[in-house]
């Protein structure tokens, strides 16, 4: 998506793409931390998996 920024000369569209990486980093970070404190945190590891978010 960092390329297309590039390439895009709308300001909406510019706009959408910056909002859109700024998600996706927010969410990567999110997952990051749950990852974490699933591997310090049985309990939770276990509910995660249990709902189907552990492979």
């Amino acid at each position: 998506m960092e390329s297309a920024l590039e390439h895009v000369d709308g300001d909406e569209t510019n706009y959408k793409l910056r909002t859109a990486l700024q998600l996706l980093d927010f969410q990567e970070s999110q997952i990051e931390r749950i990852q974490t404190a699933a591997e310090n945190d049985r309990e939770l590891r276990e509910r995660l998996d249990t709902l189907g978010y552990l492979e």
